[in-house]
């Protein structure tokens, strides 16, 4: 009888979908659609791709599927995406995960995670200091940095003639180097192997453990629960490093009197102008941000590049060639140069196209403006009510052959026609709206300066080591 009740239970808590005639994904009784995930067994930016492709569906403008016992909604259609991030962003204008700053204030003032007026300020710090032009002026002083990694690849192959490198771990160092000088105007020497602890604490936040695993199902799942328990997200030594690096930087330019336009001299006038938002965990987690995003993130970005262009000799061979061209018609290269070379761009967002940093996209909808429900006209007849949650999977797009012509493969030419490849029109890699990534302007930059001057002398092959394919961990 117990057993009769439970199943009763299940499938009674599924009747959602049904009763409103919007077209769902079955998932397994009690586990759902997300099973493989929980077990660790499948990437959940894999699952909601499946879920876009959905044999039975994949051409419906949205589909309904539970998480666990919640009603969820995935959407396809390219027009209705863009009106939930961008025209209707205020009834949308939240991510679903939730962090009581009590709790943890570093996880609860993140940019991605943040709400309301906390969010719109901490958004501000970053739109004020990682704008074109500060990419600019920080050009001659990169040039340095630039420097260190032509010589750190030169030493290396003078010495036999060739050279085996992680990439992962090269494209790190030069990012490190970077994004410290840039933001925080500290000269790190992570390419000449010394200041391995910045390296370490940028990989700490987003570092993955058993323990981290279950703070984030516990939030994804049961947020008031996770809350109660005061369950953390950020590691206690992230935090101590934070607070160190904080300190240094406050002191320094305190004591000098030393003023540099970049993000750390925005961070603490805010922290003046405003001390009921920037508070001291508002103020840490602004750096912790920008050295993560502009270190781990870009990193992953110019190692996946290198890894296709060593897959891939002609692709390689042809951007060479526009280099070569650029330097022999300018002495001296600027970055607006190097920016503005078009089969570069290309490969640019080629990769980020098969390896975006963010994988999907998550919304709640508030009701604010509309507490009858979000019309889905003319889509769909239903109207979708406050707290469901919404999800875009950008993996899936940008794998949708509806969307690229031969999607799996690695093609710059995806992004020369829109006519055989209409996605190239509607590139979300870094969000659309508001809630954009502003650090895009960064990783641009970085990605461009370390394959321009990595290529332009060296070429890129694959060894013994190098995987024959990638997948998703």
């Amino acid at each position: 009888a117990l057993c009769a009740l439970i199943l009763w239970w299940e499938i009674s808590s599924q009747r959602f979908w049904a009763e409103k005639g919007v077209p769902y994904i079955r998932g397994l009784p009690f586990i759902g659609i997300f099973g493989k995930s929980i077990l660790l067994l499948k990437n959940f930016s894999v699952i909601f791709s499946e879920l876009h492709h959905h044999k039975r569906q994949k051409d419906e403008p949205i589909s309904g599927f539970y998480f666990l016992k919640t009603p969820c909604l995935i959407v396809r259609d390219i027009e209705l995406i863009k009106r939930i991030l961008v025209k209707d962003f205020h009834s949308f204008p939240n991510r679903l995960l939730e962090v009581n700053p009590k709790n943890d204030g570093i996880a609860a003032n993140f940019l991605p995670i943040s709400r309301g007026v906390a969010w719109r300020e901490f958004r501000k710090v970053f739109t004020r200091s990682l704008t074109p032009a500060h990419i600019n002026t920080f050009y001659p002083l990169g040039q340095e940095i630039v420097k260190n990694l032509e010589a750190k690849l030169l030493d290396g192959t003078q010495l036999t003639g060739s050279n085996v490198y992680n990439v992962l771990e090269l494209a790190l160092q030069f990012t490190c180097d970077m994004t410290f000088l840039f933001g925080f105007g500290i000269h790190t020497e992570c390419l000449k192997g010394k200041d391995k602890v910045h390296i370490e604490m940028s990989r700490m936040p987003v570092g993955f453990n058993f323990w981290r695993y279950c703070s984030f199902f516990m939030y994804f799942l049961f947020p008031r629960l996770a809350n109660f328990f005061r369950i953390t997200l950020t590691p206690k030594l992230s935090k101590e490093y934070l607070q160190n690096v904080f300190d240094y930087l406050s002191k320094i330019r305190e004591e000098k009197e030393f003023q540099r336009d970049d993000l750390t001299n925005t961070v603490l006038e805010m922290m003046k102008d405003n001390k009921e938002v920037f508070t001291t965990d508002a103020a840490l987690v602004q750096f912790g941000t920008l050295q993560v995003g502009g270190t781990v993130g870009t990193s992953s970005i110019i190692s996946f590049a290198l890894y296709e262009l060593s897959q891939n000799p002609n692709i390689q061979d042809k951007l060479r060639m526009s280099f070569n061209e650029l330097t022999v018609e300018k002495e001296t290269t600027e970055y607006r140069d190097i920016a503005n070379l078009k089969y570069f761009d290309m490969i640019y967002k080629e990769t980020l196209r098969l390896y975006s940093g963010v994988m999907f996209i998550d919304r709640e909808f508030s009701g604010v403006n509309d507490s009858d429900g979000y019309s889905l006209e003319p889509h769909h007849t239903f109207k979708i009510p406050r707290g469901i949650p919404i999800f875009i999977s950008i993996y899936g797009i940008n794998r949708d052959p509806k969307y690229y012509k031969n999607p799996h493969n690695f093609d710059p030419e995806h992004f020369e026609s829109s006519k055989e490849n209409p996605g190239m029109n509607f590139f979300i890699n870094f969000g659309q709206g508001p809630r954009q990534c502003p650090g895009q302007t960064l990783s641009e930059f970085q990605f461009k300066m370390s394959l321009f001057h990595i290529l332009r002398k060296f070429r890129v092959k694959k060894c013994k080591k190098t995987p024959k394919r990638i997948v998703l961990d």
